[in-house]
């Protein structure tokens, strides 16, 4: 049986969210101000199914397991990139791209990145005032595979929209971002393998 989370596990950063929005307007290629406020964070609207092998509405031959893969390879990407390994505050990952947070500066800004088809994209502007737990590329274990298993089994009607990753204090933490048949957004934290911990709407 599901239980419901009376509150979140995790801590996100306080500049996520105008952050998102920058990341997924520079990656949309729709040549809108990064940063404005009217992009639309790419991490919403992707209509995956809750099936672990299913794909995206528009692209079904392209299995879960493919666009959730992307998590470990933005992140490879990222640290290619930065020369080194990093500390993250989030990584969200959907169909269409997969969003990396860098904490800097001791923690306390963050530098966002797009990973798209298979290429990191130029950074969105650093911003300040980021806090939140952080992890980093060693402590993401899920399994591609299975993952959603949990969700497909307990909440089969379901649509997942992505999958994020945050810091736990020691460790990271999964959370599934899946639509209800009734059309509202849960929040289902997810172990490794798929296992529901915890279930919080939005």
């Amino acid at each position: 049986m599901v239980e419901r989370s009376s509150n979140r596990r995790w801590t996100s950063v306080s500049t996520v969210a105008a952050v998102a929005l920058a990341v997924a307007s520079c990656s949309s290629g729709s040549g809108s101000d990064p940063t404005s406020g009217d992009a639309v964070p790419s991490v919403l609207g992707s209509g995956s199914t809750a099936e672990p092998g299913g794909g995206a509405d528009g692209d079904p031959a392209e299995p879960a397991a493919g666009w959730l893969s992307t998590v470990r390879a933005a992140l490879e990407a990222v640290e290619a990139e930065r020369g080194g390994a990093q500390r993250y505050f989030e990584v969200t990952a959907d169909p269409r791209v997969t969003n990396v947070f860098v904490a800097v500066d001791d923690e306390t800004a963050v530098i966002a990145y797009a990973f798209l088809d298979g290429e990191l994209q130029p950074p969105a502007p650093r911003r300040e005032g980021a806090s939140g737990r952080t992890f980093g590329l060693d402590d993401v274990a899920f399994e591609a595979g299975s993952v959603l298993d949990g969700v497909a089994s307990e909440l089969p009607t379901a649509t997942v929209e992505s999958l994020s990753v945050y810091g736990a204090g020691s460790g990271a933490t999964y959370v599934v971002l899946a639509r209800s048949s009734a059309g509202g957004l849960l929040d289902v934290e997810v172990g490794p393998g798929g296992e529901i911990r915890a279930v919080d709407p939005r």
